[in-house]
């Protein structure tokens, strides 16, 4: 088993991207680049804007797109989130049989 960081990374977002949106449905993701500023929306899975960054780069689009998603969970939803559990190691290790 190998670790590969840089999809860890990439579900960690997906994920984070998902509870910003609040759809667990399909999300486009826009990106443009008008002269020094970068854009990015999101798109939910009924063609509204869900969010919409900007940034002078890529790092900066990147930061203000984790602060957008969230910003946009409620009180509620971080109190649910609290409350699941995270995986210990000896729920994933497999079973002896």
């Amino acid at each position: 088993m190998n670790l590969n960081l840089t999809e860890v990374l990439e579900t960690m977002g997906r994920y984070l991207l998902a509870l910003g949106v609040g759809d667990n449905e399909e999300t486009t993701i826009e990106a443009r680049v008008c002269g020094q500023v970068m854009r990015v929306r999101v798109i939910d899975s009924e063609g509204e804007v869900a969010l919409s960054v900007v940034g002078a780069d890529s790092e900066e689009v990147g930061a203000q797109l984790a602060l957008a998603c969230l910003q946009n969970l409620s009180i509620e939803h971080l109190g649910a989130l609290h409350m699941e559990p995270l995986n210990g190691v000896l729920q994933v290790l497999p079973r002896k049989k």
